[in-house]
């Protein structure tokens, strides 16, 4: 059942569908008054009546004098001067009088009007007509009593001689009013009819519901309950015009505002939506037949376990907490799909896995409390989170630079081993449980139970990322292909620098590059405080090992020089490379060395 459906048939509990036909056309004229639309009213009529009754108890006193008088005028005949001391008499409210003559056919005999303008009533010159365009004449044709549908039914068990009429705007007067008739009995021949005019545009229409009427005695009872809040998501609050300095301000249309239910929200409208749009959209629908009007004026409900919300926050954090998980997979996917990459296989695709594993598990550790937060979920966040660590940040030792997959795999085993009898042992002794926590400002949510299960493994991982910090520090003068070091210093002052910049201190610069002779435009850009880019090291290992092969060339030559010199045992040719006229032995790698070994490649000395 759609919400329209609902709320009609809420309303016609109490009232039938004529009279909520009535009250709707009786919220439109006031719309029209209102916004100032009733150029066509005011033409083709003087008045605009609505069909809607109210209390009349808070003017017995004037109806008292307006009975009183029907007895004086039945006495004395219609004389000005009991017309005049009739509106004298009675209180401001009372705007105008009239007492008219009728013959036997319902046509007007004579008329007597008076009407305040200001602190003293004046008379009104009436011009004749036989049927005078006001809201409290009836004529004979209509009723021989005078009694018409005009009038409001009278309250049972009240004993009055006239009738009220339902409130009208007069286009004369440019207000609301209400009057009341008193028929005068026959007087040589005529009958008589007696009304007063009573301003009521200071009456309000309050359109919610209401249960306390003794609270309500300014507004008509009639319009409570027609609000057009989607009763299953919102609520109907009074929002009344008395601070509009303009005249019957509290004859409006939809001064209310439709906020939500405890257990809804709204993100474009958390304060509610203006009833005057609703009413809009509603009257739209009723003319257009439009579907789903009250759809952009429902509010969205909250989360299971939540009786009041401001918004989806929550549900953001888990967009969040998965997209980065899916992130880091994809990630994943993407380091071994490209595992070849240089930069790739130096650092190891199985470390960079592994560690992008262990992120992905620790995200994931906020869709474990989704959507209802109970004994299972705490388990699964407990895991999620320590065995993400575990992967994360795992380290052993540092005792070398170059490990290898089945190495890094070795080493993380046993911490895993670890965190796994811990967080088993955890589990089937005293699980965790979800607890209700109340905050200060009265918001209500769900957390895990902490107890020294998690302290301790608190404490354990904190020691576990200290040690990783006492390994990064030994291993800090090790080299590495990529310089990531050098390249994380140069994160860390590129951020530094566009803090500078958004404080507005970017166009100062260092007094030790100042001392060091180093200008602004070099300190800002970096020359100057940045050392030399070191070479590669790829290059100079290869230098290295021709250093080295040359090295270990000449050591082994220097052997061979030793060992035949002043060798008794060998007789040195005349003439020859280790003969003792021999200048002193050069190196092998010599230039003449080469030759001289290239000419004497026979030995002619003894064996």
């Amino acid at each position: 059942m759609k919400p329209v459906a609902k709320h009609k048939l809420k309303i016609t509990m109490v009232m039938t569908r004529l009279e909520i036909e009535e009250l709707e056309s009786s919220l439109r004229l006031v719309h029209a008054v209102a916004t100032g639309a009733t150029g066509a009213l005011c033409v083709t009529h003087h008045y605009g009546r609505l069909r809607a009754p109210l209390h009349t108890t808070r003017w017995d006193s004037i109806r008292a004098r307006a009975d009183l008088s029907a007895h004086i005028l039945h006495q004395l005949g219609l004389e000005k001067d009991v017309s005049q001391g009739l509106v004298m008499g009675s209180v401001d409210r009372t705007v105008g009088s009239r007492a008219l003559a009728l013959r036997s056919d319902g046509a007007v005999n004579s008329a007597v009007v008076w009407e305040r303008f200001g602190a003293e009533p004046v008379p009104v010159m009436s011009p004749p007509a036989e049927k005078p365009p006001d809201p409290e004449y009836v004529s004979a044709h209509e009723s021989e009593s005078l009694r018409s549908p005009k009038f409001m039914p009278s309250p049972p068990g009240t004993a009055m001689e006239g009738w009220w009429t339902y409130p009208y705007y007069s286009c004369e007067a440019k207000r609301w009013l209400l009057s009341y008739t008193v028929p005068v009995s026959s007087i040589r021949g005529l009958k008589g009819v007696v009304s007063l005019d009573i301003d009521i545009s200071s009456l309000e229409i309050n359109q919610c519901e209401s249960e306390i009427a003794e609270e309500n005695h300014n507004q008509i009872y009639s319009f409570h309950g027609t609000h057009k809040c989607p009763n299953e998501t919102t609520y109907c609050e009074y929002k009344p015009n008395r601070a509009v300095s303009t005249r019957h301000s509290g004859w409006a249309r939809g001064s209310y505002t439709c906020k939500c239910r405890p257990g809804f929200y709204s993100l474009q409208h958390p304060e509610g939506f203006n009833g005057s749009l609703v009413e809009v959209a509603y009257q739209e629908y009723e003319e257009n037949n439009v579907e789903d009007w009250s759809e952009p004026y429902e509010c969205a409900r909250c989360q299971p376990g939540c009786d009041t919300c401001r918004g989806p926050e929550p549900i953001s954090l888990l967009v969040i907490s998965v997209s980065c998980a899916v992130m880091t997979v994809l990630l994943t996917i993407y380091t071994r799909h490209h595992r070849r990459v240089k930069v790739f296989r130096v650092a190891s695709p199985v470390f960079l896995s592994i560690t992008l594993l262990g992120c992905a598990i620790m995200y994931m550790e906020m869709a474990a409390i989704f959507p209802v937060l109970d004994r299972y979920s705490c388990i699964a966040t407990k895991w999620t989170r320590h065995m993400g660590v575990s992967l994360t940040y795992r380290v052993k030792s540092a005792h070398k630079l170059k490990l290898t997959d089945k190495q890094l795999l070795q080493w993380m085993a046993p911490i895993l081993l670890i965190m796994l009898v811990y967080l088993g042992t955890w589990t089937l002794s005293a699980p965790p449980d979800a607890e209700v926590i109340t905050d200060n400002k009265g918001l209500k949510f769900k957390q895990c139970s902490y107890n020294w299960w998690d302290h301790s493994l608190a404490i354990g991982e904190i020691l576990f990322l200290l040690w990783g910090v006492r390994v990064c520090y030994r291993v800090r003068h090790a080299e590495s292909l990529y310089n990531e070091a050098k390249l994380i210093s140069f994160a860390i002052y590129n951020i530094f620098t566009v803090l500078r910049v958004v404080r507005g201190t970017g166009d100062t610069w260092d007094s030790r590059a100042r001392a060091r002779g180093v200008t602004a435009s070099s300190s800002l850009n970096g020359i100057g405080l940045v050392p030399d880019d070191p070479p590669d090291l790829f290059q100079e290992n290869e230098q290295l090992k021709e250093e080295v092969q040359k090295l270990a060339a000449q050591i082994e030559f220097m052997k061979i020089v030793q060992m035949e010199m002043n060798n008794r045992h060998l007789r040195p040719k005349p003439g020859g490379y280790f003969s003792a006229n021999t200048a002193i032995p050069q190196s092998p790698m010599h230039s003449k060395t080469v030759n001289i070994s290239q000419e004497n490649t026979d030995w002619v000395g003894p064996v």
